[in-house]
């Protein structure tokens, strides 16, 4: 098989994944139509924000929202299917093109919408009590950058450290923290790895079936390892 053969064969396996997903938008409408508005929405942050629009200046946001307005009232699926790969055929060939870019648009939207505050595209920090929680946006586009980020993130968190003293404590919480890659890479980076209870994960992680634990450093001890202390 030629390399144009190869290419050809690659972009009809991701149109039929496109189609294959679109499909499956369709059942969870019919399952749960709450859901829509939240997935709609995703893909409207994406083509309002300077990313896309810069590439396509002339893409009209509100028809596109319209017509999938209008799509979501269709009840035979394939011409849902038909309808929404029309309407969607630019916005998936720039998330094809721009993997990375399209990940940046919903971590910072993540960040914000939880109300915490962006240290770098993908860490960022809530801060109460005393504790200062550190937080990673979904970083499946640049996992291979995480380790990077995370300690320019943790340089960043350690300048806000520093100027405020009534943070004693510095902790991240998640399921990443519980596994053996992640768990290794917050040791090797000064932190101490410990266990939740089923109280505190049953309030905070009420979703999660994943093992969650938990990342701890003292004050002293990261201002010495990241500030200028």
């Amino acid at each position: 098989m030629s390399k144009f053969e190869q290419q050809q064969e690659q972009k009809q396996t991701r149109e039929e994944s496109f189609r294959e997903n679109i499909g499956l938008l369709f059942d969870k409408i019919k399952a749960d139509p709450s859901g829509y508005e939240t997935i709609v929405e995703g893909i409207r942050r994406l083509v309002s924000d300077p990313v896309f629009t810069n590439e396509h200046p002339d893409f009209d946001v509100d028809e596109m929202m319209l017509r999938l307005e209008k799509a979501s009232e269709f009840e035979d699926k394939k011409a849902y299917v038909d309808e929404v790969v029309d309407i969607l055929t630019i916005v998936f060939a720039f998330r094809e093109k721009n993997p990375v870019l399209c990940e940046d648009v919903e971590a910072l939207h993540s960040m914000k919408e939880c109300g915490f505050t962006p240290l770098n595209e993908r860490v960022s920090y809530g801060a109460s009590e005393g504790i200062a929680h550190f937080h990673l946006a979904p970083s499946w586009e640049v996992k291979a950058k995480l380790p990077e980020l995370f300690l320019n993130g943790m340089f960043e968190l350690a300048k806000v450290v520093k100027d405020d003293e009534s943070i004693e404590t510095v902790t991240g919480t998640s399921w990443l923290v519980a596994t053996n890659t992640y768990g290794t890479m917050f040791k090797e980076m000064g932190f101490e790895i410990g266990e939740v209870t089923a109280e505190f994960k049953a309030k905070f992680f009420p979703d999660e079936e994943r093992e969650v634990k938990k990342a701890t450093m003292k004050r002293e001890a990261f201002l010495k390892k990241y500030g200028d202390e």
